[in-house]
């Protein structure tokens, strides 16, 4: 039952393509800042089967901005699983699309941010706002 609760809170606070794909590994929630980590869940990638690839630890960790919330600035700490093919031993991550084009900011909070005319402002206009780590 609480993992259900805690699972229906991460689907109302968290963009869908990181509930869907990552598993919320620690939360610290400090002063103005939440920090949320997390690890690419074990799903393998699409076109392979069973035995064709395996998992082979992480990514170095990316950050990324999101939506404020109750007035702190949350930032995504990520980790991406790497999958190793097999017999070639050739890395591969699953495509997953987190950030806006060019940013370090969810698709979601890019898209809430954008002007009227559809264009990103100039990101100093932001970036006290948005860019916080």
């Amino acid at each position: 039952m609480e993992t259900d609760m805690m699972t229906m809170l991460a689907k109302c606070v968290l963009p869908e393509e990181i509930v869907d794909n990552f598993d919320i590994v620690s939360i610290d929630n400090r002063n103005e800042f939440i920090d949320i980590y997390l690890d690419e869940k074990e799903i393998r990638p699409e076109g392979h089967k069973e035995g064709e690839v395996r998992p082979n630890g992480f990514t170095e960790t990316a950050e990324f901005n999101d939506f404020p919330a109750r007035g702190k600035k949350v930032t995504l700490h990520i980790r991406r699983r790497r999958w190793l093919t097999v017999p070639e031993g050739k890395s591969m991550t699953r495509p997953i699309k987190i950030a806006a084009d060019g940013t370090r900011i969810t698709k979601g909070f890019a898209d809430f941010l954008k002007e009227p005319d559809g264009y990103m402002p100039y990101i100093s206009q932001v970036a006290d706002k948005t860019l916080w780590h």
